[in-house]
Protein backbone atom coordinates (compact mmCIF):
# COMPACT_ATOMS: atom_id res chain seq x y z
CA UNK A 1 0.00 0.00 0.00
CA UNK A 2 1.58 3.18 -0.73
CA UNK A 3 2.06 5.65 2.20
CA UNK A 4 -0.06 8.43 0.49
CA UNK A 5 -3.09 6.09 0.85
CA UNK A 6 -2.97 6.61 4.27
CA UNK A 7 -3.93 9.88 4.58
CA UNK A 8 -6.67 12.07 2.98
CA UNK A 9 -6.33 14.13 0.10
CA UNK A 10 -7.17 17.40 0.24
CA UNK A 11 -11.17 19.20 0.06
CA UNK A 12 -12.06 15.80 2.08
CA UNK A 13 -11.36 13.25 -0.46
CA UNK A 14 -10.21 10.01 0.64
CA UNK A 15 -7.59 8.39 -1.37
CA UNK A 16 -8.74 4.84 -0.25
CA UNK A 17 -12.25 2.97 -1.19
CA UNK A 18 -14.28 2.55 2.18
CA UNK A 19 -16.76 4.34 4.44
CA UNK A 20 -15.60 7.60 6.06
CA UNK A 21 -13.91 6.93 9.67
CA UNK A 22 -16.25 7.43 12.75
CA UNK A 23 -15.11 9.53 15.18
CA UNK A 24 -16.24 7.90 18.87
CA UNK A 25 -14.55 9.92 21.40
CA UNK A 26 -14.73 13.52 20.59
CA UNK A 27 -11.15 14.93 20.66
CA UNK A 28 -10.28 17.76 23.30
CA UNK A 29 -8.53 20.48 22.07
CA UNK A 30 -4.95 19.91 21.26
CA UNK A 31 -2.50 20.14 23.78
CA UNK A 32 0.80 18.41 22.51
CA UNK A 33 3.14 16.81 24.39
CA UNK A 34 6.36 19.14 25.91
CA UNK A 35 9.24 19.35 23.11
CA UNK A 36 11.73 16.76 23.77
CA UNK A 37 14.71 18.41 26.58
CA UNK A 38 18.31 18.59 27.02
CA UNK A 39 19.47 15.00 26.14
CA UNK A 40 20.96 13.36 29.01
CA UNK A 41 23.09 10.42 26.70
CA UNK A 42 26.29 11.05 24.72
CA UNK A 43 27.81 8.60 21.82
CA UNK A 44 29.42 5.79 23.97
CA UNK A 45 33.42 5.63 23.74
CA UNK A 46 33.59 2.07 24.37
CA UNK A 47 35.38 -0.38 22.22
CA UNK A 48 33.08 -3.36 20.11
CA UNK A 49 33.69 -6.47 21.41
CA UNK A 50 33.20 -9.93 19.81
CA UNK A 51 30.86 -11.94 22.26
CA UNK A 52 30.67 -15.76 21.40
CA UNK A 53 27.23 -15.59 20.82
CA UNK A 54 24.32 -16.85 18.53
CA UNK A 55 20.34 -17.25 17.13
CA UNK A 56 19.37 -13.87 19.58
CA UNK A 57 15.63 -13.80 19.98
CA UNK A 58 13.48 -10.18 20.25
CA UNK A 59 13.74 -8.26 22.95
CA UNK A 60 11.00 -8.01 26.08
CA UNK A 61 11.83 -4.24 28.49
CA UNK A 62 11.13 -4.09 32.17
CA UNK A 63 11.87 -0.81 34.00
CA UNK A 64 14.10 0.71 31.45
CA UNK A 65 16.33 -2.54 30.54
CA UNK A 66 15.85 -4.78 27.69
CA UNK A 67 16.69 -8.57 27.39
CA UNK A 68 16.88 -11.60 24.65
CA UNK A 69 18.02 -14.37 25.12
CA UNK A 70 20.76 -15.92 22.72
CA UNK A 71 23.15 -19.40 22.19
CA UNK A 72 26.39 -18.35 23.58
CA UNK A 73 29.10 -21.41 22.42
CA UNK A 74 31.44 -22.41 25.71
CA UNK A 75 34.27 -24.82 24.11
CA UNK A 76 32.18 -27.57 22.54
CA UNK A 77 28.81 -26.83 24.14
CA UNK A 78 25.98 -24.33 23.73
CA UNK A 79 24.05 -23.07 26.03
CA UNK A 80 20.93 -20.95 26.26
CA UNK A 81 21.44 -17.67 27.84
CA UNK A 82 19.85 -13.97 28.62
CA UNK A 83 21.74 -11.03 27.17
CA UNK A 84 21.65 -7.42 28.78
CA UNK A 85 23.35 -4.94 29.78
CA UNK A 86 24.58 -3.92 33.81
CA UNK A 87 24.89 -0.81 34.91
CA UNK A 88 27.95 0.47 33.12
CA UNK A 89 26.81 -0.46 30.03
CA UNK A 90 28.64 -3.33 29.69
CA UNK A 91 27.03 -6.90 27.84
CA UNK A 92 26.37 -9.58 30.61
CA UNK A 93 25.32 -13.13 29.97
CA UNK A 94 23.27 -15.41 32.32
CA UNK A 95 22.96 -19.02 31.35
CA UNK A 96 19.77 -20.30 32.48
CA UNK A 97 18.86 -24.49 32.83
CA UNK A 98 16.90 -24.80 29.44
CA UNK A 99 17.74 -27.20 26.47
CA UNK A 100 18.84 -24.25 23.79
CA UNK A 101 17.22 -26.87 20.90
CA UNK A 102 14.02 -26.60 22.42
CA UNK A 103 11.23 -23.50 21.90
CA UNK A 104 11.42 -21.22 24.50
CA UNK A 105 9.78 -18.31 24.87
CA UNK A 106 10.93 -15.19 27.20
CA UNK A 107 8.48 -12.40 29.10
CA UNK A 108 8.54 -10.88 32.51
CA UNK A 109 7.62 -8.02 34.79
CA UNK A 110 9.09 -5.69 37.76
CA UNK A 111 9.19 -9.19 39.79
CA UNK A 112 11.41 -10.67 37.13
CA UNK A 113 12.05 -12.69 33.96
CA UNK A 114 9.80 -15.71 32.92
CA UNK A 115 10.56 -17.98 30.56
CA UNK A 116 7.79 -21.41 29.09
CA UNK A 117 9.66 -24.05 26.87
CA UNK A 118 8.44 -26.74 25.08
CA UNK A 119 10.37 -30.11 24.16
CA UNK A 120 10.24 -31.47 20.93
CA UNK A 121 8.36 -34.66 22.72
CA UNK A 122 6.15 -32.64 23.88
CA UNK A 123 5.59 -31.31 27.53
CA UNK A 124 7.00 -27.82 28.83
CA UNK A 125 9.27 -26.65 31.62
CA UNK A 126 8.23 -22.92 34.16
CA UNK A 127 11.46 -20.98 35.02
CA UNK A 128 11.41 -17.51 36.94
CA UNK A 129 14.43 -15.40 37.13
CA UNK A 130 14.39 -12.47 39.71
CA UNK A 131 15.68 -9.31 39.55
CA UNK A 132 18.48 -8.82 42.17
CA UNK A 133 18.46 -5.39 43.87
CA UNK A 134 22.39 -5.52 42.78
CA UNK A 135 20.70 -6.02 38.79
CA UNK A 136 21.87 -9.82 38.29
CA UNK A 137 19.71 -11.82 37.06
CA UNK A 138 18.96 -15.14 39.34
CA UNK A 139 17.98 -18.13 37.79
CA UNK A 140 15.34 -20.43 40.30
CA UNK A 141 14.66 -24.00 39.61
CA UNK A 142 13.12 -25.14 36.31
CA UNK A 143 9.24 -26.74 37.02
CA UNK A 144 7.62 -29.02 35.05
CA UNK A 145 4.69 -27.76 32.68
CA UNK A 146 3.08 -31.75 31.93
CA UNK A 147 -0.63 -30.05 30.35
CA UNK A 148 1.40 -27.74 27.69
CA UNK A 149 0.62 -29.48 24.71
CA UNK A 150 3.71 -29.90 21.66
CA UNK A 151 4.24 -27.05 20.09
CA UNK A 152 5.96 -23.59 19.91
CA UNK A 153 5.29 -20.59 22.63
CA UNK A 154 5.31 -17.14 21.61
CA UNK A 155 4.73 -13.87 23.10
CA UNK A 156 4.28 -14.07 26.88
CA UNK A 157 2.55 -11.50 29.57
CA UNK A 158 2.77 -11.35 33.36
CA UNK A 159 0.84 -9.91 35.93
CA UNK A 160 -0.97 -10.78 38.87
CA UNK A 161 1.12 -13.58 39.55
CA UNK A 162 0.31 -15.25 36.20
CA UNK A 163 1.92 -15.79 32.75
CA UNK A 164 -0.29 -16.12 29.55
CA UNK A 165 1.12 -17.42 27.00
CA UNK A 166 -0.03 -17.70 23.27
CA UNK A 167 1.48 -21.11 21.78
CA UNK A 168 0.67 -22.44 18.60
CA UNK A 169 0.26 -25.98 19.16
CA UNK A 170 1.93 -28.48 16.80
CA UNK A 171 -0.28 -30.86 13.44
CA UNK A 172 0.12 -34.28 13.63
CA UNK A 173 2.94 -34.06 11.13
CA UNK A 174 4.86 -31.20 13.18
CA UNK A 175 3.44 -28.07 11.71
CA UNK A 176 1.97 -25.13 13.23
CA UNK A 177 -2.24 -25.93 13.14
CA UNK A 178 -3.81 -23.21 15.26
CA UNK A 179 -3.58 -20.94 18.08
CA UNK A 180 -4.29 -21.13 21.87
CA UNK A 181 -3.78 -19.44 25.04
CA UNK A 182 -2.57 -20.87 28.48
CA UNK A 183 -2.44 -19.19 31.64
CA UNK A 184 0.13 -20.25 33.78
CA UNK A 185 -0.05 -19.72 37.76
CA UNK A 186 3.76 -18.90 38.68
CA UNK A 187 2.92 -20.03 42.44
CA UNK A 188 1.80 -23.70 41.56
CA UNK A 189 3.46 -23.79 38.10
CA UNK A 190 -0.27 -25.16 37.03
CA UNK A 191 -0.68 -24.85 33.36
CA UNK A 192 -4.65 -24.19 31.93
CA UNK A 193 -5.60 -23.72 28.38
CA UNK A 194 -7.84 -20.46 28.97
CA UNK A 195 -8.92 -20.28 25.19
CA UNK A 196 -10.45 -22.34 22.19
CA UNK A 197 -8.16 -23.19 19.39
CA UNK A 198 -8.48 -21.12 16.38
CA UNK A 199 -8.80 -17.23 15.26
CA UNK A 200 -5.33 -15.26 16.18
CA UNK A 201 -4.81 -14.47 19.49
CA UNK A 202 -2.88 -11.74 21.58
CA UNK A 203 -2.04 -10.82 25.16
CA UNK A 204 -0.86 -7.16 26.09
CA UNK A 205 0.18 -6.77 29.62
CA UNK A 206 0.40 -3.50 30.72
CA UNK A 207 0.29 -1.58 34.31
CA UNK A 208 -0.27 -4.48 36.31
CA UNK A 209 -3.20 -6.68 34.33
CA UNK A 210 -3.14 -7.68 30.81
CA UNK A 211 -5.58 -7.64 27.55
CA UNK A 212 -6.33 -10.66 25.71
CA UNK A 213 -7.36 -10.04 22.08
CA UNK A 214 -9.08 -12.39 19.75
CA UNK A 215 -9.52 -11.55 16.38
CA UNK A 216 -11.57 -14.03 13.87
CA UNK A 217 -10.92 -13.78 10.22
CA UNK A 218 -13.77 -12.80 8.06
CA UNK A 219 -15.90 -15.17 6.25
CA UNK A 220 -18.40 -15.16 2.87
CA UNK A 221 -21.22 -14.67 5.85
CA UNK A 222 -19.24 -12.38 8.21
CA UNK A 223 -16.72 -9.52 8.06
CA UNK A 224 -13.57 -9.69 10.60
CA UNK A 225 -14.13 -9.62 14.57
CA UNK A 226 -11.94 -8.74 17.18
CA UNK A 227 -13.21 -9.43 21.11
CA UNK A 228 -11.13 -7.39 24.00
CA UNK A 229 -10.97 -8.27 27.02
CA UNK A 230 -9.33 -6.81 30.58
CA UNK A 231 -10.69 -8.30 33.64
CA UNK A 232 -14.63 -7.84 33.28
CA UNK A 233 -14.44 -5.13 30.75
CA UNK A 234 -15.41 -6.72 27.16
CA UNK A 235 -15.87 -4.77 23.77
CA UNK A 236 -16.72 -6.61 20.32
CA UNK A 237 -15.56 -5.16 17.12
CA UNK A 238 -16.48 -5.34 13.67
CA UNK A 239 -13.18 -5.07 11.29
CA UNK A 240 -13.21 -4.24 8.29
CA UNK A 241 -9.72 -5.25 6.54
CA UNK A 242 -8.67 -7.99 4.38
CA UNK A 243 -5.68 -8.20 7.06
CA UNK A 244 -7.04 -7.81 10.23
CA UNK A 245 -4.54 -7.01 13.07
CA UNK A 246 -3.89 -5.10 16.50
CA UNK A 247 -0.69 -2.97 17.11
CA UNK A 248 -0.57 -1.98 20.58
CA UNK A 249 0.84 0.87 21.92
CA UNK A 250 1.94 2.44 25.31
CA UNK A 251 2.16 5.56 27.27
CA UNK A 252 2.56 5.64 30.86
CA UNK A 253 -0.47 3.76 32.21
CA UNK A 254 -2.11 3.33 29.32
CA UNK A 255 -2.27 0.92 26.12
CA UNK A 256 -3.91 1.57 22.80
CA UNK A 257 -4.97 -1.07 20.35
CA UNK A 258 -5.03 0.12 17.03
CA UNK A 259 -6.40 -2.10 13.81
CA UNK A 260 -5.97 -0.49 10.55
CA UNK A 261 -9.06 -0.64 8.17
CA UNK A 262 -12.19 1.21 6.34
CA UNK A 263 -12.13 2.71 9.02
CA UNK A 264 -9.17 2.24 11.66
CA UNK A 265 -10.75 1.72 15.08
CA UNK A 266 -8.17 2.39 18.20
CA UNK A 267 -9.16 1.07 21.47
CA UNK A 268 -7.81 2.61 24.91
CA UNK A 269 -7.15 -0.11 27.62
CA UNK A 270 -6.59 2.36 30.85
CA UNK A 271 -6.36 1.10 34.94
CA UNK A 272 -8.90 2.45 35.47
CA UNK A 273 -12.96 1.87 34.48
CA UNK A 274 -14.31 1.77 32.18
CA UNK A 275 -11.08 0.02 30.77
CA UNK A 276 -11.89 -0.07 27.61
CA UNK A 277 -12.91 2.84 25.00
CA UNK A 278 -13.08 3.25 21.66
CA UNK A 279 -11.18 6.52 20.29
CA UNK A 280 -11.48 9.01 17.71
CA UNK A 281 -9.38 8.37 14.38
CA UNK A 282 -7.85 11.50 12.90
CA UNK A 283 -9.96 12.99 10.23
CA UNK A 284 -6.60 13.07 7.64
CA UNK A 285 -6.45 9.13 8.23
CA UNK A 286 -7.70 7.45 5.28
CA UNK A 287 -9.44 3.90 5.42
CA UNK A 288 -7.39 1.20 4.38
CA UNK A 289 -9.70 -2.05 3.56
CA UNK A 290 -6.55 -4.18 1.90
CA UNK A 291 -3.96 -5.57 3.04
CA UNK A 292 -1.94 -2.92 4.04
CA UNK A 293 1.86 -2.39 4.16
CA UNK A 294 3.52 -3.84 7.54
CA UNK A 295 3.67 -1.57 10.45
CA UNK A 296 5.36 -1.12 13.00
CA UNK A 297 5.33 0.43 16.38
CA UNK A 298 7.56 3.43 17.66
CA UNK A 299 8.05 3.34 20.55
CA UNK A 300 8.34 7.07 21.60
CA UNK A 301 7.67 7.83 25.53
CA UNK A 302 5.91 11.22 24.45
CA UNK A 303 4.61 10.62 21.18
CA UNK A 304 3.86 6.93 20.48
CA UNK A 305 2.56 5.51 17.04
CA UNK A 306 3.10 3.32 14.43
CA UNK A 307 5.51 3.62 10.81
CA UNK A 308 6.13 1.46 7.71
CA UNK A 309 9.18 0.62 6.63
CA UNK A 310 9.53 2.46 3.44
CA UNK A 311 12.21 4.42 0.96
CA UNK A 312 12.29 8.06 1.31
CA UNK A 313 10.35 9.95 3.77
CA UNK A 314 8.26 8.49 6.11
CA UNK A 315 5.00 9.39 8.11
CA UNK A 316 4.43 8.65 11.80
CA UNK A 317 0.87 8.00 12.84
CA UNK A 318 0.58 9.43 16.47
CA UNK A 319 -1.39 7.88 19.37
CA UNK A 320 -2.25 11.89 20.74
CA UNK A 321 -3.67 10.76 24.26
CA UNK A 322 -4.02 14.61 25.07
CA UNK A 323 -6.88 14.63 22.61
CA UNK A 324 -7.87 11.38 22.60
CA UNK A 325 -7.28 10.46 19.01
CA UNK A 326 -5.00 8.30 17.56
CA UNK A 327 -3.73 9.13 13.13
CA UNK A 328 -2.63 12.48 13.82
CA UNK A 329 0.29 12.42 10.54
CA UNK A 330 4.30 13.68 11.99
CA UNK A 331 6.82 13.46 9.31
CA UNK A 332 9.92 11.17 10.22
CA UNK A 333 13.98 11.54 8.02
CA UNK A 334 14.14 8.47 6.10
CA UNK A 335 15.61 5.74 6.89
CA UNK A 336 18.87 3.95 6.88
CA UNK A 337 18.11 1.05 5.26
CA UNK A 338 15.60 -1.07 3.95
CA UNK A 339 15.23 -2.82 6.74
CA UNK A 340 14.79 -1.51 10.12
CA UNK A 341 13.92 -1.96 13.99
CA UNK A 342 13.36 0.99 16.60
CA UNK A 343 13.74 0.59 20.49
CA UNK A 344 12.45 2.95 23.14
CA UNK A 345 15.01 5.11 25.10
CA UNK A 346 15.06 8.05 27.73
CA UNK A 347 16.59 10.51 25.09
CA UNK A 348 14.07 9.78 22.01
CA UNK A 349 13.43 6.18 19.89
CA UNK A 350 16.95 4.40 18.20
CA UNK A 351 16.35 3.55 15.08
CA UNK A 352 18.72 0.94 13.12
CA UNK A 353 18.77 0.52 9.87
CA UNK A 354 20.73 -2.69 7.24
CA UNK A 355 20.77 -3.73 4.23
CA UNK A 356 20.48 -7.25 4.19
CA UNK A 357 18.23 -10.87 4.15
CA UNK A 358 18.47 -14.36 2.98
CA UNK A 359 17.18 -16.84 0.62
CA UNK A 360 17.37 -20.53 -0.85
CA UNK A 361 19.85 -21.49 -3.37
CA UNK A 362 20.92 -24.89 -5.08
CA UNK A 363 23.38 -26.87 -6.13
CA UNK A 364 24.09 -27.85 -10.08
CA UNK A 365 22.00 -30.54 -11.51
CA UNK A 366 23.89 -33.48 -11.00
CA UNK A 367 23.86 -36.52 -13.63
CA UNK A 368 20.37 -38.14 -11.70
CA UNK A 369 18.69 -34.66 -11.97
CA UNK A 370 19.19 -33.94 -8.02
CA UNK A 371 20.16 -30.68 -6.64
CA UNK A 372 21.10 -29.78 -3.12
CA UNK A 373 19.41 -26.52 -1.51
CA UNK A 374 20.67 -24.49 1.30
CA UNK A 375 20.63 -20.97 2.74
CA UNK A 376 22.33 -18.27 1.67
CA UNK A 377 22.71 -14.90 3.36
CA UNK A 378 24.02 -11.35 2.94
CA UNK A 379 24.68 -7.93 4.98
CA UNK A 380 25.51 -5.41 3.59
CA UNK A 381 25.89 -3.05 6.73
CA UNK A 382 24.19 -0.12 8.36
CA UNK A 383 23.84 2.56 10.63
CA UNK A 384 22.42 3.28 14.17
CA UNK A 385 20.76 6.55 14.71
CA UNK A 386 19.08 8.07 17.47
CA UNK A 387 15.56 10.30 16.48
CA UNK A 388 14.51 13.12 18.68
CA UNK A 389 11.68 15.34 18.11
CA UNK A 390 13.06 19.16 18.67
CA UNK A 391 11.87 22.09 16.95
CA UNK A 392 8.49 21.30 15.56
CA UNK A 393 9.64 17.99 14.09
CA UNK A 394 12.11 14.82 14.33
CA UNK A 395 15.74 14.79 13.37
CA UNK A 396 18.30 12.14 13.16
CA UNK A 397 21.03 12.75 15.13
CA UNK A 398 24.48 10.64 16.17
CA UNK A 399 24.61 8.56 13.11
CA UNK A 400 26.84 5.78 13.89
CA UNK A 401 27.60 3.09 11.08
CA UNK A 402 27.15 -0.87 12.44
CA UNK A 403 30.18 -2.59 13.12
CA UNK A 404 29.34 -4.89 10.63
CA UNK A 405 30.94 -4.56 7.31
CA UNK A 406 29.37 -5.61 4.07
CA UNK A 407 29.96 -9.61 4.35
CA UNK A 408 28.16 -12.76 2.82
CA UNK A 409 27.70 -16.52 3.89
CA UNK A 410 25.61 -20.12 3.94
CA UNK A 411 23.89 -22.28 6.10
CA UNK A 412 22.01 -19.94 8.14
CA UNK A 413 19.83 -16.49 8.31
CA UNK A 414 21.93 -14.19 8.35
CA UNK A 415 22.43 -11.38 11.33
CA UNK A 416 19.79 -9.42 12.73
CA UNK A 417 20.32 -6.50 14.97
CA UNK A 418 19.08 -6.33 18.55
CA UNK A 419 19.31 -3.07 20.44
CA UNK A 420 19.55 -3.48 24.27
CA UNK A 421 19.85 -1.21 26.98
CA UNK A 422 19.94 -0.08 30.49
CA UNK A 423 18.69 3.24 31.99
CA UNK A 424 20.43 5.94 29.46
CA UNK A 425 23.27 3.14 28.23
CA UNK A 426 22.24 1.51 24.90
CA UNK A 427 24.00 -0.83 22.34
CA UNK A 428 23.56 -3.09 19.37
CA UNK A 429 24.31 -6.78 19.31
CA UNK A 430 24.92 -8.39 15.79
CA UNK A 431 24.40 -12.01 16.35
CA UNK A 432 24.41 -14.72 13.47
CA UNK A 433 21.59 -17.53 13.01
CA UNK A 434 23.74 -19.54 12.93
CA UNK A 435 27.08 -21.12 11.67
CA UNK A 436 30.49 -19.92 13.09
CA UNK A 437 30.16 -16.35 12.57
CA UNK A 438 31.88 -13.80 14.52
CA UNK A 439 29.48 -11.77 16.64
CA UNK A 440 29.76 -8.32 16.95
CA UNK A 441 28.60 -5.82 20.07
CA UNK A 442 28.53 -2.46 19.81
CA UNK A 443 27.93 0.42 22.82
CA UNK A 444 25.91 3.39 21.25
CA UNK A 445 24.69 5.70 23.62
CA UNK A 446 25.87 6.25 27.56
CA UNK A 447 25.00 9.28 30.11
CA UNK A 448 26.78 12.01 29.29
CA UNK A 449 30.09 12.66 31.04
Amino acid sequence: MPRVSWLRRPGGHSSARGPEPVPVVAPAPDTAPAPAGPRASCRSSAPASHPPLSHPGPTIEIDGRSFALAWQGVGAEVQTVIVGLDERGALVTTPIPIAYADPVALGGDASGLVLVSVAQRGGGTLLQVVLGPDGALRPGTPRSLPDIALGWPGAIGVAGGQAIVEHSLASPDRSISTTALYTIDLATARATRTSDAGGRKQVHCHAGACTIVDVAASTTDAPARASIVRGAAHRELELTSACPNFYPLIHDDALLLVAPGAPWRAVEVTAKAPFLRELAIDPSLAGEAGCHSLLHVFPSATRPGLVADEAGARTLLRWDPSSSSFGAPESLPAPSGPRSLRASHPDGVIEVGWTGGHGMIHTPTDSQGRRRYYKQWHFDGGQIALLRHEAGGWTSVDPTPLALGPREGTFHDGYTPVVLRHGLHAGVLLAPDGGGDEAWFQPYLAPCP
